[in-house]
C-alpha cells in the first residue's frame, strides 16, 4: 500500500476519533448531533446548516468525509476542537449565532 494512502487513512482515523469525543459529538453553534464539517477558522466541528453560515462569514469550512486534511490541520484540530472553544469566554465564535 502506498505511503500516501496509509497517511490519509491515519488522518481519517484521527478525525473520526476526535468526532467520538463527547464535546465534538454536537455542533459547536446549534448543538445538533453529528457534525460533519470542520470550521478551520476556529478548529471546531459544525453541522451542515452552520457550515453554510460560517461560509457566509468567509470562514473556511471542510467536510470531514470529502476533504483531505494535512498534518498541520490535524495538529491544529487536536489542539482545538469544540471542548476548547466552549470554555473560551473571549472567543467571538460563541456569539456568532446568538
Amino acid at each position: 500500500m502506498p505511503r500516501r494512502v496509509k497517511e490519509e487513512e491515519r488522518i481519517e482515523m484521527v478525525i473520526r476519533g476526535l468526532l467520538r469525543q463527547p464535546e465534538n459529538k454536537r455542533c459547536i453553534n446549534c448543538n445538533s448531533s453529528g457534525p460533519q464539517y470542520v470550521c478551520t477558522t476556529f478548529w471546531t466541528f459544525v453541522c451542515t446548516s452552520c457550515s453554510g453560515v460560517h461560509r457566509e462569514f468567509t470562514h473556511r469550512v471542510k467536510s470531514v468525509s470529502m476533504a483531505k486534511f494535512n498534518e498541520e490541520e490535524i495538529t491544529a484540530l487536536q489542539a482545538g476542537g469544540n471542548g476548547v472553544r466552549i470554555h473560551s469566554q473571549d472567543d467571538v465564535h460563541h456569539v456568532l449565532f446568538e
